[in-house]
């Protein structure tokens, strides 16, 4: 997400003296000299802090925000290609996956499924900048993995699913699908989990784990 901001793809970027702000989407990070006035500034729900100088700051700041952990997974992806497609046609009966285009975009409108296309400026920009892929039950998406945000090379991964659709496959299978979507036209598909869940569906897709890392939520 912090290369989708640098590279100018998405987000925006704050620096007051010797202090930096990158925000994108639901996430903050923060970086360089710690600065009680840079935090006020922020309206994210999610910050992200470089060091402990930051953390303790934060905590001072919004004393109501409770710390969590997300899960990085390492930069440099091998995946074993052979499984990905495996996991890709594992769907059950009744299910399809279909690539995000003009004939379905517009159905990725329910809580669960907005932040599919929610950075981008509108959904003409989605179906060139971005790329994902769902799966249909019934007419209408029930699960999916789409570009969360976009840098030169790759994509950040956004995946969800209905509650009552879980335990399916649904989210490995669209998962490996956006993945060697990727890997075909060369760009590198960033996981970075949100909870322990999520490493286990990176991890079943080729991912490795590289560190846990605190965050504060609003």
């Amino acid at each position: 997400m912090v290369w989708s901001c640098l590279d100018g793809s998405m987000g925006k970027s704050v620096y007051l003296n010797d202090s930096a702000q990158i925000t994108l989407g639901d996430f903050c990070f923060l970086a360089g000299k710690p600065n009680r006035e840079i935090l006020k500034t922020i309206e994210v729900p999610i910050i992200t802090p470089d060091d402990e100088a930051w953390q303790q700051l934060i905590e001072e700041e919004f004393p109501d925000a409770k710390r969590a952990l997300r899960y990085a997974t390492k930069k440099e992806y091998s995946p074993n290609i052979e499984k990905l497609r495996k996991l890709a046609s594992a769907l059950s009966e009744g299910y399809h996956i279909e690539r995000i285009d003009e004939s379905n975009i517009s159905l990725l409108c329910e809580d669960w499924s907005r932040d599919f296309i929610s950075l981008f400026e509108n959904e003409e920009d989605y179906l060139k900048r971005g790329r994902g892929f769902i799966a249909i039950h019934r007419g209408k998406p029930v699960s999916g993995a789409s570009s969360y945000s976009v840098y030169r090379g790759g994509i950040e991964i956004e995946v969800d699913t209905k509650p009552e659709h879980r335990r399916k496959g649904l989210a490995a299978a669209c998962s490996a699908r956006l993945i060697l979507s990727c890997l075909a036209d060369g760009l590198l598909p960033c996981w970075d989990a949100q909870n322990l869940m999520s490493l286990s569906l990176a991890e079943k897709l080729g991912y490795v784990f590289s560190h846990a890392y605190p965050v504060w939520v609003r």
